[in-house]
């Protein structure tokens, strides 16, 4: 879960209000390109105007599937609302629930004030902000 997809404010405000994004495939862990460490991403658009929608769908494990890719995304998709410069999450709806849920109550630690860290080096500790 938690894949972030489109990580950019500027294509994510564009592709959410400029187009209907349609279907968007994470190929995670999978190894498209041998010789390269790459995130392969597809996102299929229409030119039309955005709807909110996209079925979604993360290819699971370290190989393509062995089932045609159609019926992979058939059965694993699930639907995102997509609402301008908010992370795109792929996940099951049971897992987006909770995750907005937490979100929601939570307090993100670039907001926390008074956080320090502790660094340990050389036998003594170390305070670093």
């Amino acid at each position: 879960m938690d894949k972030c997809i489109l990580w950019n404010k500027d294509k994510k405000l564009f592709f959410a209000k400029k187009t209907n994004p349609k279907l968007l495939i994470d190929f995670s862990k999978v190894r498209i390109f041998p010789n390269a460490t790459v995130f392969v991403n597809i996102l299929m658009l229409e030119r039309s105007n955005a709807d909110g929608i996209v079925d979604a769908v993360t290819i699971e494990g370290n190989y393509l599937p062995t089932v045609p890719l159609e019926n992979y995304i058939t059965i694993k998709k699930v639907r995102l609302s997509i609402i301008g410069e908010e992370v795109w999450k792929i996940g099951s709806s049971k897992e987006l629930v909770i995750t907005k849920a937490i979100e929601g109550k939570g307090l993100k630690i670039k907001d926390w004030e008074g956080l320090f860290f502790l660094s340990w080096s050389h036998n003594r500790p170390k305070q670093s902000l």
